[in-house]
């Protein structure tokens, strides 16, 4: 499969977010790590929004391929599996988001609505549990922005069991 110009210029970004603060990253500097030229940046982008935006929804995406669908439906070995995976997702990535949780928390509480409502698309099911669900998520990456901003201190296990004892 062919890698599409705006996936190496989110790849680079990621990459970049090791190092950096995404407020301190140029337009340069990213072209050069993406091996692309300025023009295609703005062909793909119209400014950095938006490129955050698909950075974001990128992370959001590798997050959440494992067991969402577990934790949705509100099983609890489907939720300690979902949120295990998370968890071992972010340590894994956590030099590049450690910049995107915490200072994009509205974004991605967002991302997450649209999510959980799109997953219920043409169901008919209950506001209360959309809610629920979306406030359950709130919940898990509230509680991931501590630990990313505590540098992961604490080992895996503990952190889900904390998130798993203030789930609905």
């Amino acid at each position: 499969m062919r890698e599409t110009v705006k996936h190496k210029i989110v790849i680079a970004y990621i990459d970049i977010l090791q190092h950096k603060s995404y407020l301190d990253v140029s337009v340069s500097e990213l072209c050069q790590k993406a091996d692309v030229s300025r023009v295609s940046f703005y062909r793909n982008f119209a400014h950095f929004d938006e490129l955050l935006n698909q950075t974001v929804e990128f992370v959001l995406e590798e997050l959440l391929k494992n067991n969402l669908e577990g934790f949705i439906k509100g099983d609890k070995q489907g939720q300690k599996e979902f949120v295990y995976s998370l968890l071992e997702s972010i340590k894994n990535y956590r030099t590049s988001i450690r910049y995107l949780l915490p200072e994009n928390s509205v974004l991605l509480t967002d991302r997450l609505a649209k999510k959980v409502i799109s997953y219920f698309h043409g169901e008919n099911v209950a506001p209360e549990t959309i809610y629920r669900i979306t406030s359950d998520l709130g919940i898990v990456f509230s509680i991931i922005s501590v630990w990313s901003k505590r540098d992961y201190a604490e080992d895996i296990a503990v952190v889900q069991n904390y998130i798993l004892e203030r789930l609905s």
